[in-house]
């Protein structure tokens, strides 16, 4: 197999993912600061137990992690030569490691989730590259945990399958 194919796997994107989240920032905004090798992972199905990796990664982070995973493609139009994916990362923030009432400087989950998805949309490390196709956030959602203040953010990229 090439290495021009081989560089269109879905791993590739997700790495090049979290390099974007961990790149020093050259604004002085710095916009994701909580993102650290320790607390971003890379999910990869079947392979460990989520919930052990976004808890090992807590330990290490200080009360903040971010899963990052593929959820899968479809056809983006009837007879279509490209799909439309979606990889979703995943925010989570324990607050009792978080405690603003110890540390007022400390940002909000959300104050995070929106800085991440500003990070992330259209970055130019995940654009107009023929492997990622221009990633785009497409929404958030709260998510339901009994332990973490969590948020699921989908990004979305088209890929073509055809190879000429």
């Amino acid at each position: 197999m090439s290495e021009e194919i081989d560089n269109l796997e879905t791993d590739t994107l997700l790495t090049a993912i979290k390099d974007v989240m961990l790149a020093a920032e050259t604004s002085p905004l710095k916009l994701l600061p909580e993102a650290t090798a320790a607390n971003v992972v890379i999910w990869h199905h079947g392979v460990t137990d989520p919930d052990e990796d976004l808890k090992a990664a807590m330990n290490k982070s200080k009360g903040v992690s971010f899963l990052i995973y593929d959820l899968g493609g479809d056809e983006s139009a009837a007879d279509s030569d490209s799909l439309s994916a979606s990889i979703i990362i995943e925010l989570y923030v324990d607050t009792t490691k978080r405690s603003r009432k110890v540390n007022p400087n400390l940002r909000l989950g959300g104050q995070i989730r929106d800085a991440l998805m500003r990070k992330l949309h259209r970055h130019p490390d995940l654009r107009n590259k023929p492997q990622f196709y221009d990633c785009r956030v497409r929404g958030y959602s709260p998510l339901a945990d009994d332990e973490f203040a969590a948020w699921r953010i989908t990004l979305v990229r088209s890929f073509f399958l055809q190879v000429d």
